[in-house]
């Protein structure tokens, strides 16, 4: 079976390198635009509204168990390209704020930061995050390139 055999419908387009969605009570999502450097409430009939832009970059979400917004931020890490008439990151962005782990009150739309560095070590472009039982936060740090080396990241675990 190929991928065209899969029935499946555009729900919005015009997004900023969409990632980390959160599905709402609503129905609706909300999306990271990496790109864009926000955060995109999609409706299920299509429409989308900015619900908040950020400094850095948003590249994952999850909603704890406080009913609060974590985000990976990876610090607007990613200049940006369209090789061969795809968008995506082409490189590291000399304005790069620095990785971190942000939660967002979703009622006042606050924005607290709660972590730069884990064990004496500087976040880079934290990635994706999961939230599990106990309401603690996982999420991956997938590293960074210079034009000479890659710098690894890693996976960690911290408390809210």
């Amino acid at each position: 079976m190929t991928m065209t055999s899969y029935p499946y419908r555009v729900v919005t387009d015009g997004l900023g390198f969409p990632e980390g969605p959160v599905v709402r009570p609503d129905g609706s999502v909300i999306v990271c635009e990496i790109k864009n450097r926000c955060l995109t409430t999609v409706f299920p009939d299509g429409s989308k509204e900015v619900l908040l832009r950020l400094d850095g970059a948003p590249n994952g979400a999850a909603v704890g168990r406080d009913g609060a917004l974590y985000i990976c931020n990876n610090g607007d890490g990613f200049a940006w390209g369209d090789p061969g008439g795809v968008t995506q990151p082409v490189g590291g962005n000399p304005a790069f704020s620095g990785g971190r782990i942000e939660r967002i009150d979703l009622d006042t739309l606050v924005v607290t930061e709660l972590y730069r560095t884990i064990g004496g070590h500087d976040l880079l472009m934290p990635n994706d995050i999961v939230i599990d039982r106990d309401g603690g936060l996982w999420f991956t740090d997938h590293g960074t390139r210079t034009p000479r080396s890659f710098i690894h990241g890693g996976l960690y675990y911290g408390k809210p």
